[in-house]
């Protein structure tokens, strides 16, 4: 919890709308279960907002999060499936690790996870390679 106010006073977190709320979540989450040192679910939230503003990525908004999950809802069958993958590159001990994903099983787990940055760049990424099909 220190880390992210610390974080958050040295503006960080500025170019995140929904911090606040994350924040916030992650204060009841902790309140819920116990005390801080527990493992709350809220905290992935958080982390991945951390890893977008300390690698540059763009913010991530929940509620554009909801509106790219209706649009891929909508035209799912006229995008080819290859289209549908993404990959994630992780760094564990100096071993590079790259995984394949499909949207499909993954979109709707939300923005309020590790890894969601790479979902939301891909779902960017997919509705403007396809104009048609707004």
């Amino acid at each position: 919890m220190a880390l992210f106010e610390q974080w958050a006073a040295a503006g960080v977190f500025d170019r995140e709308p929904d911090f606040p709320a994350a924040l916030q979540a992650y204060r009841d989450g902790i309140r819920e279960q116990g005390g801080e040192g527990r493992k709350v679910k809220e905290w992935f939230w958080l982390a991945e907002m951390a890893r977008r503003a300390l690698h540059g990525n763009s913010p991530v908004t929940e509620s554009e999060y909801v509106e790219l999950s209706e649009w891929f809802h909508r035209h799912k069958s006229e995008i080819p499936i290859e289209e549908r993958r993404y990959v994630v590159e992780s760094w564990l001990c100096g071993t590079r690790s790259v995984t394949h994903f499909s949207l499909d099983s993954t979109f709707d787990l939300g923005p309020r996870r590790m890894v969601a940055t790479a979902v939301f760049e891909k779902m960017r990424e997919l509705k403007a390679a396809h104009p048609e099909l707004e």
